[in-house]
Formats: C-alpha cells, sequence, structure tokens
C-alpha cells in the first residue's frame, strides 16, 4: 500500500527527537550545553534524515547506518563539542540506544485510551475485521458513530491511498441516519494530501467556514460556498 509522508513532520519531529536526545547526552556526559549549538546541530540531523527519506531511499541497509551515523557523530561533535574519540564512541552508542527507546516511547503515547504496550502487541498479530472484530468495533468510529456529539465536516480527497473515501461515506450516511450535523465534501482527484493550489484554497476555506459556523454561530460565509440546495 502507498502512504504519503509529509516531509514537514519528518522534519520536526527528527528535530525534537534530536534536541532531546543531544539534551540529554550533553548532561549524562557533562558537558557545556549552549541551547543553540544543540538546535543547530538538531536541524542538520532532521534534515539529514528528510535527505535519506526522499533523496535516497532506496539505498540499502548498510549504507543507511552508516550515513546515520556519520551524521550522529557530527551532530555530537557541533552540538556537544565532543571530540575524544572514546567518549565520542560512547556518546554514539548512547544516542543509538536511547533513540531506539524514545521512538518506542512516541509511538506508544500516539495511542490514544489504550494502554499501549498491550494495543502495540494485539496490532502487531495479525488482526483483521475477521479475527478480530472486536478491537475495530470498539475504536472504529463507525461503531461509536451514536456517541458523536460535534457536528462534523469530513473532507475526502476522491483518490486517497491512505484511508479508502468509503471509510468517510459510511461514517456520513451513518451519522444522517441518526440526524447528527454532518457535512461531506470530496475532492476530485486528490490524494490524501490536496496538492492542487485552488482546491487546497477551496479545503482550507471549507474548514475555516465551518468552524465560522459552528463556533461563532456565523453560518453565512459556509452558506455562501455551498448554498442550500432543495431537490
Amino acid at each position: 500500500m502507498y502512504y504519503d509522508v509529509y516531509i514537514d513532520i519528518v522534519f520536526l519531529t527528527n528535530l525534537l527527537m534530536d534536541y532531546v536526545l543531544l539534551r540529554i547526552v550533553g548532561k549524562l556526559f557533562l558537558r557545556k550545553r549552549n541551547r543553540g549549538r544543540i538546535l543547530l546541530a538538531a536541524a542538520v540531523g532532521a534534515l539529514f534524515s528528510c535527505l535519506i527519506l526522499y533523496v535516497l531511499p532506496d539505498m540499502i541497509f548498510p549504507a543507511k547506518v552508516l550515513l546515520h551515523g556519520g551524521c550522529a557523530w557530527c551532530m555530537l561533535v557541533l552540538g556537544l563539542d565532543l571530540k575524544k574519540n572514546g567518549l565520542l564512541v560512547k556518546a554514539l552508542v548512547t544516542v543509538y540506544l536511547m533513540a531506539f527507546f524514545m521512538g518506542g516511547l512516541m509511538e506508544a503515547a500516539s495511542v490514544k485510551k489504550a494502554t499501549p504496550i498491550r494495543f502495540l502487541i494485539v496490532a502487531a498479530a495479525g488482526s483483521y475485521p475477521w479475527n478480530n472484530p472486536d478491537l475495530f468495533t470498539k475504536h472504529g468510529a463507525l461503531f461509536n458513530a451514536d456517541k458523536i456529539k460535534t457536528p462534523l465536516l469530513l473532507l475526502h480527497g476522491t483518490v486517497d491511498t491512505n484511508v479508502p473515501i468509503g471509510e468517510s461515506i459510511q461514517l456520513y450516511n451513518a451519522l444522517k441516519i441518526l440526524g447528527k450535523p454532518v457535512e461531506f465534501i470530496t475532492v476530485d482527484g486528490e490524494n490524501h494530501f490536496i496538492s492542487d493550489y485552488p482546491k487546497r484554497e477551496l479545503w482550507h476555506n471549507s474548514i475555516m467556514a465551518w468552524f465560522a459556523r459552528w463556533l461563532q454561530d456565523s453560518p453565512a460565509w459556509w452558506n455562501d460556498l455551498y448554498p442550500e440546495r432543495h431537490w
């Protein structure tokens, strides 16, 4: 399956992670920690991660490991002024161990209202709707449609390869049956990310108009974009 990856999210995630790693390693190895230098080093590491992901995606795994190691080496020298080989190697090993640990924590923290470890184990155990229906019915929006109280706007690209458009169609129909306030807008020819600028502008304006309609009691903008239809 094809997935869209957003470079800004990749950069910011790596920037945050590298900055935290360098701060912790600096404290562990009793280095003078200049926040500006550490931030610069973290930015270098984040840019390098984006480069590998987007420019060199087909590079063989050993080469990626070597490149990442070289980048981490530069980050430690630039951010923490580590120059002694023995100390630098220890710091490099520490960075890698902590990176694996932090990556696991961030992944677990992204799962809301679930025991992280249990959820990850269950999700990785070959669970499908036909062999573990409870996992899907307890966490799926469609099976909890009656609990939705907030007016909901669904926007979906017609050729979305991340989330099939049928997901929005089903939820929209369910909320309509329940008499809930809901609208469904499709963006023709667009994937999970709306890349065409005029379509993206309308997509953005639709969201802002929806907020104005329900949060500011001002439906004029929404009605202007989507006049009421009488069939």
